[in-house]
């Protein structure tokens, strides 16, 4: 398989059909599985592209030829920091190939790539900002998603990434890390964590 064809694979996966939505004027929405639990896409995900993502993240495979363009990287950022949550979810693997994504997402923004992309598209490309438990990296997200929402006003789905990230920067602020991963992680609870994830914090 080519690069080109695994970038393909990927991001036809991931948006199949969101755009064609788009393009024959329906409103622009998130799709509920890119967000919410589901063991079937869980699944499909794992069938389909878990060997893609060990060889990008063990061997390097294909990095050099998809972080050359925008829709490259987005597909590796894609396969990183989605897709290895679906992977291995509930498992410290999970979280593994975060410092790369996020490594991809910085390059992005460096060369104005995420400008390039669509909104729907850019959304996920920030991800590994939001994702992270820097400080620094919780404020690019939440300046990214501000930007995209103020361009795009008329797509409602913005103002709603624009609110989770606030909330990310919200907990990391707060806390420091994210709470609702101690357990996979290994890590000791504080009792204002223990009170925070007993009254339903987390993502």
């Amino acid at each position: 398989m080519t690069a080109l064809a695994l970038q393909n694979r990927v991001l036809s996966f991931w948006f199949h059909g969101t755009f064609d939505k788009v393009a024959a004027g329906t409103p622009l929405v998130f799709r509920m599985e890119w967000f919410q639990r589901s063991d079937e896409l869980d699944r499909q995900i794992r069938d389909n592209f878990q060997a893609d993502l060990e060889q990008v993240v063990e061997k390097g495979q294909y990095v050099q030829e998809l972080r050359g363009s925008p829709k490259g990287v987005l597909s590796l950022i894609i396969l990183m920091d989605q897709f290895s949550r679906n992977i291995y979810r509930n498992s410290p693997l999970a979280f593994k190939a975060d410092p790369k994504a996020l490594t991809l997402a910085k390059l992005a923004v460096t060369k104005k790539w995420d400008l390039e992309l669509h909104p729907i598209e850019r959304t996920f490309a920030y991800m590994p900002f939001e994702h992270s438990e820097a400080m620094e990296d919780q404020k690019v997200a939440v300046q990214k998603f501000t930007e995209m929402a103020k361009a795009n006003p008329s797509i409602e789905a913005l103002k709603m990434g624009h609110d989770y990230a606030i909330k990310h920067l919200e907990v990391i602020e707060k806390f420091g890390r994210f709470p609702h991963r101690n357990q996979v992680l290994g890590r000791t609870s504080t009792e204002e964590e223990l009170k925070y994830l007993a009254d339903g914090g987390g993502f």
